[in-house]
């Protein structure tokens, strides 16, 4: 709600619309203003945080299983191309994100 109201204040919405829309007191409204500085900060950061760690842990898994099946491939003697390799990146990577907690 709060990034919501200062994206409409930074377009021109007036506090006391703004005080009527959200149901809240224009002294409110106007320290949320005031601090948006820390909204943005601390939005922008939880974002950031989540999407990478959750990426970056199932593509590192990825990674390590594509090429073990990469080095158990050259060890058999067959060959592989990058469109075999990607096309197995691509159901690696599904089986690890319906595998995935939440």
């Amino acid at each position: 709600m709060k990034s919501k109201i200062i994206e409409k204040r930074e377009r021109g919405v007036s506090v006391a619309d703004l005080a009527c829309t959200y149901s809240r007191s224009t002294s409110t409204i106007c320290t949320i203003l005031k601090n948006k500085n820390k909204t943005k900060e601390t939005d922008a950061s939880k974002g950031v945080t989540r999407i990478s760690t959750q990426r970056l842990r199932i593509l590192d898994e990825v990674e390590r299983l594509l090429l073990t099946w990469i080095n158990e491939k050259q060890l058999q003697g067959d060959t592989i191309n990058e469109n075999i390799i990607c096309e197995k990146a691509k159901v690696i990577f599904s089986d690890l994100v319906k595998k995935a907690p939440g």
